[in-house]
C-alpha cells in the first residue's frame, strides 16, 4: 500500500501537465495556406518547441510542428508567435548560469518568436529557453537578426564582464532613422538587456525619440494578472471537549462531542502563473467564521466533590490562508480544481464564565488563545470564469485555553461555499 501511494505521488503531477488545453487559433503554413483549428496551449515558462494542432476540437489525430515546418501559430484571444530560421546566439546569458569565458557562438536553428512590439522602423521579438534569454529585431524589409549580449565571469563566479554588443546595435537604428538623436543615445547606453529597457528603446526609435504608447501586437491580451473574489459559506465547525485531561488529581470527564453550522464570509485574491490559461494560482484568501456553544462539566474525586458546571463559549476566528489551486479539468467555461494550503487563525473570544448548576459563576474565566494554525483541502469547480462553488476541509487540532485543565479539541470544519469572481478587465 505504501509503495502504491508512493507511485501515485510521482505520477500524479506528470499525469495533471499532461493534460491538454486546446483554444481556437490558427498555424500559417510556409505556402501561405492558413489552417484553422485549434491549438494545444500550455502555461509556457520557456518558448515552445513545437505546437499540437487539430482541425476539430474531438479530432483524435493530433498535428505537430515546428519552426522549420511553418511560418507562425495564433492561439486566439491569448498569444501569438512566428518562426524564425537562421543564425541564433548559444550562450548562457542569465546568472548563475554564464561561461567562464567570453562565448560568441551560433549555430543555425529554428526557433519560435514571441512579438513584444512593432512600430513603422522595428518589431521586437523574445524567445527563450533553460538559462538564456534571446531578442531580435525585425525590420521593415523583413530581415530579422538576433541583438547579442555575452556576459561571463571573469576567473570568478563573483565577478561578471557584459559584452553589451545589442547596445551598438540599437545605436546604429537610430543613426539611421532619428539622425542620432543625442537623447535616445544616452537612453540606449544605459538600457539593460530585458524586455521593458528593449521594448522602450524600439518604440523611442520607431517614434523619432519621443515616447508614445506602445504599438504592442498583443493588444487583445488583456487577462489580467489576478482578480479579487467575495463568498459566502455554510460552515459546520466540529468540536471535542475535554476536562480534567491535564491534571491528574482530577479524572477526565469522557469527551463530549457537538457540532454547528454556522455562516462564514470570505474575501481574497488571485495570483494567475499564466494569466491567459490559469492552470495554476496563488490565492490568499481572508475568512470570518463565528461558533457559540457549551459543555457541561461534573465529576467526583476520591476526598473532594466536584460540582456540575456549565462551560459556555463564543468565539470569533479571523483566518488568513496563502493557498495553491491547481486547475485539473481547465476550459473557459468550466474549471475542476484542487486546492491545499495552510491557514493562520486569531480567535477573538470574550471572557467565558463557567457557571454552576445553580447558575451561580465560578470566580475564574477563560479565553481561547489568540493564535493557531491548521491546513485546509479543497476542492471546486468554477462556472463561466464568475461563480465558484467549493467544497472545504479543514483539519481538527487542539485549541488550548486559559482555563485549566480544558482543551478544545476544535475547528475541524467542512463548509460548503460559494464566491463571485470579479472581472478586472
Amino acid at each position: 500500500m505504501k509503495l502504491f501511494t508512493i507511485a501515485l505521488l510521482i505520477t500524479f503531477p506528470s499525469i495533471i501537465f499532461a493534460q491538454s488545453n486546446y483554444q481556437a487559433g490558427y498555424v500559417l503554413k510556409k505556402t501561405g495556406d492558413t489552417l484553422k483549428g485549434y491549438i494545444n496551449y500550455h502555461e509556457l515558462a520557456y518558448s515552445p518547441l513545437s505546437v499540437e494542432f487539430k482541425i476539430k476540437k474531438d479530432d483524435k489525430s493530433v498535428q505537430q510542428f515546428t519552426a522549420s515546418d511553418i511560418k507562425a501559430f495564433q492561439v486566439t484571444g491569448f498569444e501569438d508567435f512566428v518562426a524564425f530560421e537562421g543564425a541564433i546566439s548559444i550562450n548562457k546569458n542569465i546568472i548563475p548560469d554564464l561561461p567562464y569565458q567570453l562565448d560568441t557562438t551560433t549555430t543555425n536553428g529554428a526557433i519560435f518568436l514571441k512579438p513584444v512590439t512593432k512600430g513603422r522602423h522595428l518589431a521586437l521579438f523574445y524567445n527563450n529557453e533553460p538559462g538564456k534569454n534571446r531578442f531580435f529585431i525585425g525590420e521593415a524589409n523583413g530581415r530579422v537578426i538576433e541583438l547579442k549580449y555575452y556576459p561571463y565571469y571573469d576567473g570568478i563566479a563573483s565577478r561578471i564582464v557584459d559584452h553589451d554588443t545589442f547596445r551598438g546595435q540599437l545605436l546604429l537604428y537610430n543613426n539611421e532613422f532619428n539622425n542620432g538623436n543625442e537623447q535616445l543615445i544616452a537612453k540606449i547606453n544605459d538600457a539593460m538587456f530585458n524586455e521593458a529597457d528593449l521594448k522602450k528603446i524600439v518604440n523611442l526609435i520607431n517614434n523619432n525619440g519621443v515616447n508614445k504608447p506602445a504599438n504592442d501586437v498583443n493588444n487583445y491580451k488583456k487577462t489580467p494578472g489576478f482578480r479579487l473574489f467575495a463568498g459566502l459559506g455554510a460552515n459546520n465547525i466540529s468540536s471535542t471537549y475535554t476536562y480534567g485531561s491535564f491534571n491528574p488529581a482530577i479524572p477526565a470527564n469522557s469527551s463530549t462531542h457537538s457540532s454547528s453550522v454556522t455562516p462564514k464570509i470570505v474575501l481574497g485574491a488571485d495570483l494567475f502563473v499564466d494569466p491567459p490559461v490559469q492552470r495554476l494560482i496563488f490565492r490568499l484568501e481572508l475568512s470570518y467564521a463565528y461558533s457559540n456553544d457549551s459543555y457541561v462539566h461534573s465529576a467526583t474525586a476520591e476526598n473532594a466533590t466536584f460540582k456540575s458546571y456549565t462551560i459556555p463559549f463564543t468565539d470569533r476566528t479571523i483566518t488568513v490562508t496563502p493557498q495553491a489551486i491547481f486547475n485539473v479539468y481547465n476550459e473557459h467555461k468550466l474549471k475542476i480544481y484542487l486546492d491545499a494550503g495552510g491557514s493562520l487563525n486569531s480567535t477573538l473570544s470574550p471572557d467565558n464564565n463557567p457557571v454552576e448548576t445553580n447558575g451561580q459563576e465560578r470566580d475564574n474565566v477563560f479565553k481561547f488563545r489568540p493564535f493557531w494554525t491548521n491546513y485546509l483541502l479543497q476542492a471546486g469547480v468554477v462556472l463561466n470564469r464568475k461563480i465558484e462553488l467549493a467544497f472545504t476541509y479543514t483539519n481538527s487540532r487542539p485549541v488550548l485555553t486559559t482555563f485549566p485543565d480544558f482543551v478544545v479539541m476544535a475547528n475541524s470544519s467542512a463548509c460548503l461555499s460559494v464566491r463571485y469572481l470579479f472581472d478586472l478587465k
